[in-house]
């Protein structure tokens, strides 16, 4: 049936189940550095740097072509990058062609973070709200007899974990697959008690080969992270989207009730 051809209440209500539709819009929520970058190794502390010859971990080998390990925070590696380290084995690196042939398997940038043993984290500026939220992450699998090791990504409001996923994606070797997994989006209702929190995206990991100098036996590396939120149906949204989406569609109504008008003269 043509739109045209509906009486006045039909119409009225197609318009309004349309802008309910507007106001149900997914976005994607700050986060600082989703992809690791950093600019050289010269802003990590002490013995932490990996350059080509260091000796540190197994870098005299060129595996990495520069990366920060042991609990080094990221906002001293190319400003304020957001991540922060807890060691022994986790940090930021520039993988050499040995890890990944060709680099361009990286999903994003030259860099990527990469865990042993050890969690990155990252507190974010947003704060827990009734909605959906789906939390995605790149996550690598090296081509040097690293294979992927036990890794679990979360996300936190406060202390609380609120969506997780653990060893759950099949990744082949030399290779990103970027893992969705269910369990990383979560619905969270207008009643739950951690609205407010803070939100946190936590990876961590615990290979079995243990901490230097042990050569680490397994490895996850992470990249490109992002955060969507879709808010529940009573928060307002955005104004500039809500306002193209209701004149779109007041633009269409008064079109069909001109032709209507029109039509009976």
């Amino acid at each position: 049936m043509a739109f045209n051809t509906l009486n006045i209440s039909s119409k009225l209500f197609i318009v309004a189940g349309a802008l309910a539709a507007c106001q149900i819009q997914a976005a994607p929520l700050a986060i600082i550095n989703p992809s690791f970058e950093f600019v050289d190794s010269t802003g990590c502390s002490g013995n932490n740097r990996l350059t080509a010859g260091s000796g540190n971990f197994i870098d005299s080998g060129q595996q990495y072509v520069a990366g920060c390990v042991d609990a080094t925070p990221f906002g001293n590696v190319a400003g304020s990058s957001g991540w922060s380290v807890s060691g022994p084995d986790a940090g930021a690196l520039a993988p050499a062609m040995l890890q990944y042939n060709p680099l361009s398997r990286i999903p994003d940038g030259t860099t990527v973070a990469f865990i042993n043993t050890g969690s990155i984290f990252q507190v974010l500026s947003s704060t827990l709200q009734a909605g959906t939220y789906s939390l995605s992450v790149f996550i690598g699998s090296r081509n040097d007899g690293a294979p992927l090791g036990p890794y679990t990504v979360e996300l936190l409001a406060g202390s609380t974990v609120i969506a997780s996923d653990s060893n759950d994606l099949i990744v082949p070797a030399n290779s990103f697959v970027r893992d969705t997994n269910p369990g990383l989006t979560v619905n969270i209702l207008a009643s739950n008690p951690n609205l407010g929190a803070h939100l946190e995206i936590l990876f961590s990991g615990n290979e079995p080969g243990g901490g230097p100098p042990v050569l680490p036996t397994n490895q996850a590396d992470f990249d490109q992270v992002a955060l969507d939120f879709e808010a529940a149906q009573s928060i307002v949204p955005e104004p500039g989207s809500m306002f193209l989406c209701s004149a779109g569609i007041a633009t269409i109504l008064l079109r069909a009730l001109r032709r209507q008008r029109l039509g009976k003269q």
